[in-house]
């Protein structure tokens, strides 16, 4: 008596993997748009949390903070530049409002302007974030 092979033929096989292929690309071109607007959405949402620190900060200081590291540890668990550029691939880049006066002027007189991460001097107080994306600023 013959005993009939049991299990799936090669054809069988590579017809399934195919049909697999073909419903994975079809999916990844429908979900591919949203991947882009959940990374913005991500950065978004950690740019108010970092601006929330930054406010907590300046509540318990009474100054604003020097650097962005500062803000590691009590008021955030990553580092600042993780949090807003990580989500993006690395195609954005910060901008930060700090005082341009000195710090003996008083703080209704003060004088603040916007520039990029490492165009900022040493010990200025950082007011606000913002995140320059694909060569314009994101909308918020």
């Amino acid at each position: 008596m013959k005993r009939k092979a049991s299990g799936f033929t090669l054809i069988e096989m590579l017809i399934v993997v195919a049909i697999i292929a073909v419903l994975a690309g079809v999916g990844f071109s429908y979900y591919g748009d949203y991947i882009e607007d959940a990374r913005i959405a991500t950065a978004r949402t950690n740019l108010k949390v970092v601006r929330d620190a930054i406010a907590r900060y300046f509540k318990d200081h009474m100054a604003y903070p020097t650097s962005l590291d500062s803000l590691q540890g009590p008021y955030l668990m990553q580092p600042v530049t993780s949090l807003l550029l990580t989500p993006l691939n690395g195609n954005a880049r910060l901008r930060l409002e700090y005082n341009t006066s000195a710090d003996s002027v008083d703080y209704f007189d003060r004088v603040y302007a916007w520039d990029y991460i490492e165009l900022v001097p040493a010990n200025k107080q950082i007011r606000n974030l913002r995140i320059e994306y694909n060569g314009t600023e994101m909308n918020w």
